[in-house]
């Protein structure tokens, strides 16, 4: 439909009319093929040295930021960024070092691995921390057990929904602490996956004011290509 080539003739524009300098634009794509496509062609219509115009995916933009502001929430800038078999074979390397049950059996113990591992990352991207989940589990337990009490005190016989229940509330409760698990690891480890990029972006805007304000008043002009 057009949408990189009328955002890259838009960047032009904006530098050519003076409304801004190309470092006050960002633009962000969903593709690293579009983002290559749009930064070829800004660079063919600009002049030698020009100042870098922010042509990011957005896990590309989250690095970036990241890789210049994250020691304010106390990420290196040497992080490792792992890509998905090197978070599995992470995972796998310590597996033992996880409070699991249900998710490591016995006769298969990395099984759960790669459920696991997309469970953490739907948990990122619903920006949840360790803590949350941790708590929410906690909460559906105790809950649970003053449902399980105001039963026995009816002699209603709930026993086998009750049983259910309790079941799937303790998976949750070992899916939160290998979460938390996990995330301790990865710190320990000076690594990241591709879901933190985005999580700990929200969370260095989220508790540093003084960056949002850098990065807000760094950026003129914002384009999304999607």
């Amino acid at each position: 439909t057009g949408k990189t080539r009328v955002i890259t003739s838009r960047i032009l524009k904006l530098i050519d009319d003076e409304k801004a300098k190309s470092d006050e634009i960002l633009a962000l794509t969903f593709t690293e093929k579009a983002a290559s496509e749009m930064i070829e062609r800004v660079d063919v219509a600009m002049p030698l040295g020009y100042e870098e115009v922010w042509i990011k995916t957005f896990h590309g933009f989250c690095e970036k930021i990241l890789r210049e502001s994250g020691h304010e929430i106390g990420l290196s800038r040497d992080y490792r960024l792992l890509a998905k078999l090197e978070q599995w074979m992470f995972m796998k390397e310590h597996l033992f070092k996880f409070d699991l049950d249900y998710f490591r059996p016995l006769g298969n113990p990395s099984s759960f691995i790669d459920i696991l591992l997309s469970h953490f990352s739907r948990i990122k991207e619903e920006y949840i921390s360790p803590d949350e989940y941790v708590s929410y589990a906690e909460k559906r337990l105790a809950e649970l057990m003053e449902k399980t009490k105001q039963s026995e005190q009816e002699k209603i016989d709930k026993k086998s929904v009750l049983g259910i229940e309790m079941e799937e509330v303790r998976k949750v409760i070992e899916a939160a602490k290998a979460y938390k698990r996990y995330q301790e690891l990865m710190v320990e480890g000076n690594c990241l996956d591709f879901g933190d990029l985005s999580y700990y972006v929200l969370k260095l805007f989220d508790e540093r004011p003084s960056v949002l304000a850098h990065y807000r008043k760094r950026f003129k002009y914002i384009m999304v290509d999607e």
